[in-house]
């Protein structure tokens, strides 16, 4: 539009810049037809904010902002951390993920829901959610109260999928 409101003629040539989360600058030009132009954004291999703005001769818009995301996870590896492998029913153990990315490896937003499923040796399953915090998800539990096996996998919402984590629990040395 022109300063009073008006499209622009049809075939005015517009140029568009963008620049992309990874510092990366791509530009591109488009015919208005209908008082409408555009031009197609391939993003890059960074998540985060980038600008945009278009141009007519010597004017400028406004720089818009937007959000390139990260994809969908991929498949990936948990751990524990566990001081103590007795069955007490006391004391607490953490599994962790490794850095949860998609295929070009951007970290998951803050906030990712994992769901780590544990298989307790008595054939319950009880499903515990975790959030990623700087792409790690993280969940903390009790140790079992009796001793056997006690195994623990992820899963994402889009299907990414962890390896099992196997741990056993014995008897305590002595009582409480």
């Amino acid at each position: 539009m022109d300063t009073f409101g008006n499209l622009l003629p049809d075939t005015t040539r517009v140029g568009f810049s963008i620049i992309h989360p990874d510092k990366a600058g791509t530009s591109g030009k488009d015919r208005l037809y209908g008082g409408i132009a555009a031009v197609d954004i391939s993003g890059g291999t960074i998540s985060g904010k980038g600008f945009a703005m278009a141009t007519v001769g010597a004017v400028a818009s406004r720089e818009m902002d937007f959000l390139e995301v990260s994809g969908d996870p991929i498949d990936f590896r948990i751990k524990a951390s566990v001081h103590s492998t007795f069955a007490d029913g006391r004391q607490t153990f953490k599994i962790f993920s490794d850095r949860l990315v998609d295929k070009y490896g951007n970290i998951l937003p803050e906030g990712s829901i994992v769901y780590f499923n544990c298989y307790e040796g008595n054939d319950s399953i009880r499903t515990i959610t975790g959030y990623t915090i700087g792409g790690i998800a993280t969940i903390y539990l009790q140790n079992p109260v009796r001793t056997g096996v006690f195994k623990v996998n992820a899963v994402t919402a889009t299907g990414a999928e962890s390896n099992t984590v196997v741990l056993v629990f014995n008897t305590p040395k002595f009582e409480y």
